[in-house]
């Protein structure tokens, strides 16, 4: 037998809990909300950049007449910038600090997807899709680093999860959009686009991104809120 919920005295329950909940997150301030959609458009940006070749694949192919080695062969410098990335990205946001790092990467990971407007052969593209890997990789290590700093560890799971969902939008995004530019510039011009969108990104990152006891305007009780190392227990409100 099913349970009705609008009725059920335990759900009726877990939901007043919940919305509480909610409005006690939000109650404390929404400087960190805004932090996290820098990431969340970041990643976004991540994935628009990395998935625009294989969009744009069979027009490269057939007026750079590349092969399928080509083709491949350009992946694979993607995969091993991005591996080597890994290894180096994480241990220099931690040693120069999120902001300048995040910004350092997105702005070089922007110039490489403009430079492959420029390229004319598949060596060139390559090169450009080295240093896309290489510099992509900070991505996953810098959101992270983010949430580590803006969030409580009750909410950091959340935050993940948010920006996380930029790969998918990014990754929709991508061949919904880009036929449209192709179409009406070309792909010299698509890739250009897209590089000069991360460099809007890397200007709003650069004036509104400060670590939560550099920020402005973030409030105390936010402040505190964020300094929590676990999730307060919930008030009982009938005691």
């Amino acid at each position: 037998m099913m349970l009705n919920t609008q009725t059920n005295p335990v759900a009726q329950a877990a939901r007043a809990g919940m919305g509480e909940k909610i409005r006690g997150a939000l109650a404390v301030g929404k400087t960190r909300w805004g932090m996290l959609a820098l990431v969340f458009f970041a990643t976004t940006l991540n994935y628009i950049d990395r998935a625009a070749l294989g969009v744009m694949q069979p027009i490269l192919a057939k007026e750079m007449s590349w092969t399928a080695m080509d083709y491949a062969n350009i992946n694979f410098w993607f995969q091993v910038g991005y591996a080597v990335g890994f290894v180096l990205q994480g241990r220099f946001i931690d040693k120069v600090g999120v902001k300048r790092a995040f910004f350092l990467a997105v702005l070089l990971w922007s110039l490489a997807t403009g430079a492959h407007g420029l390229a004319t052969s598949a060596v060139g593209f390559m090169v450009c899709r080295f240093i896309l890997g290489l510099t992509e990789a900070a991505n996953y290590p810098a959101c992270v680093k983010t949430t580590r700093l803006w969030f409580p560890a009750g909410e950091r799971a959340v935050a993940t999860g948010i920006f996380n969902a930029g790969t998918n939008v990014g990754a929709m995004l991508t061949p919904a959009l880009l036929p449209l530019i192709l179409t009406v510039w070309g792909w010299q011009a698509a890739f250009i686009a897209m590089g000069s969108l991360g460099l809007i990104w890397v200007i709003m990152w650069r004036l509104k991104y400060y670590n939560p006891e550099e920020h402005p305007t973030v409030s105390k009780a936010e402040l505190d809120y964020i300094n929590q190392e676990v999730e307060p227990a919930p008030v009982n409100r009938a005691a």
